[in-house]
């Protein structure tokens, strides 16, 4: 893997993802010919939480969430980070508190990652809205290449930078 930063996305306006959002994924997965839903090991890790907003993708090397750290000075208000690795992923708490607390303040509206998290109970007590694979306590190295804002497959779907996600209790669709 190499190291590849695209700095800017295309976003639609902000009226298209709150629609997306009044529907729901089983209504937007169902009317898109039951396409773009991410498999079932993506899961919240709290319930009552609807996002909807442009893709800003990471792929990672295994362990390692370097290009994490990169992509956060790239997000903008209303965005949604998309994490997936290149190896196993659920050995390791890629993102915790710290990062997420970042991407809070950066107007990030959730998570969505192929890969392990940790500190999920301070996550929670922030209320930022994450779905993910699974929840450990390892943690990462900051030495290996990645990509963010490449075309990445997270959870079996095909995400480009700038898709449309939609995330709720029922899981994550994309568009």
């Amino acid at each position: 893997m190499e190291y590849k930063i695209k700095k800017s996305i295309e976003r639609k306006s902000n009226e298209v993802y709150e629609k997306f959002q009044e529907l729901g994924v089983a209504t937007v997965y169902e009317a898109q010919g039951q396409k773009g839903l991410l498999n079932d090991r993506i899961k919240p890790i709290q319930m009552d939480s609807c996002v909807s907003g442009p893709a800003i993708t990471v792929k990672c090397g295994s362990g390692d969430n370097l290009m994490i750290h990169a992509a956060v000075e790239f997000c903008k208000e209303g965005d949604i980070l998309v994490v997936t690795t290149e190896g196993e992923s659920n050995k390791h708490g890629m993102i915790g508190d710290l990062l997420v607390q970042s991407l809070m303040e950066k107007g990030v509206k959730g998570l969505i990652i192929d890969g392990g998290i940790r500190d999920s109970k301070r996550i929670r007590e922030l209320g930022f809205p994450v779905w993910t694979t699974a929840v450990v306590c390892s943690g990462t190295t900051k030495i290996k290449p990645g990509t963010v804002n490449s075309s990445v497959v997270c959870a079996g779907a095909q995400i480009n930078a700038g898709d449309l996600i939609l995330a709720d209790d029922d899981g994550v669709v994309v568009v």
